[in-house]
């Protein structure tokens, strides 16, 4: 299981604690918080990680290297000095990705059953599954619908969020193929192949009865540490 980790933003809600490391790189109980997130997927059997690095990247691949001082498998790839979005970040990375991997926000920590939803991608044959939380606008926005096992709408605009139960958890498990749904000439994000895919009727949900944490806000910032 290949995990991708979008660690290339520039974290401007966390400034100044931002203003010269990464976001992945905030220390939080004594360690930056990338190295929380490894943590937990060499706990959930993952060993080989690809970190799409931007902002200060230099700083993530000192700390962290090749990986093995942490038992993992650790590459990179960098966006080039210009912002491509976080799918843009992915297309970018073609030549680094699996058949099928899994597609983590950078500033995530999600405390999921990885190999299980592997094995369900695996047995409905899906080339696009979301693990989605019924969060009902109480921790964040809520952001998509689900309807007998699919996402059928995907939409981060807040005057939509009273229409929808369920948030994108912050982990995706993909086929390669997909990357097409990508525009190659101008940045984007992931949200528009995962519109794509719930306009075809393609995007699969797996829900999770434990809320995702991220570390994007200050708030999320005191939230994280009770968790760790």
């Amino acid at each position: 299981m290949q995990v991708v980790i979008l660690a290339g933003g520039l974290a401007t809600r966390l400034r100044p604690i931002t203003q010269d490391i990464p976001k992945s790189m905030v220390m939080i109980k004594g360690k930056p918080f990338l190295e929380h997130q490894l943590a937990l997927l060499k706990n959930q059997g993952i060993e080989h990680a690809l970190i799409l690095t931007g902002h200060l990247s230099e700083k993530i691949v000192a700390h962290f290297g090749d990986g093995k001082r942490l038992g993992m498998k650790l590459t990179y790839h960098h966006d080039g000095g210009r912002p491509l979005g976080t799918g843009g970040a992915l297309a970018a990375a073609a030549a680094l990705l699996h058949e099928r991997f899994f597609v983590q926000y950078g500033d995530s920590y999600l405390p999921y059953a990885y190999a299980s939803i592997w094995r369900l991608f695996e047995e409905i044959r899906a080339t696009a599954l979301m693990v989605v939380y019924k969060n009902e606008n109480r921790h964040y926005a809520s952001n998509i619908a689900v309807k007998d096992g699919l996402v059928i709408d995907y939409d981060n605009d807040p005057d939509k969020r009273q229409h929808f139960a369920y948030v994108d958890a912050g982990l995706s498990l993909l086929s390669k193929t997909l990357l097409t749904l990508l525009p190659k000439d101008r940045p984007s994000a992931t949200g528009e192949m995962f519109k794509a895919l719930c306009t075809q009727r393609r995007l699969h949900a797996y829900s999770v009865s434990e809320r995702p944490y991220e570390i994007g806000s200050p708030q999320g910032l005191q939230e994280i540490a009770s968790v760790l």
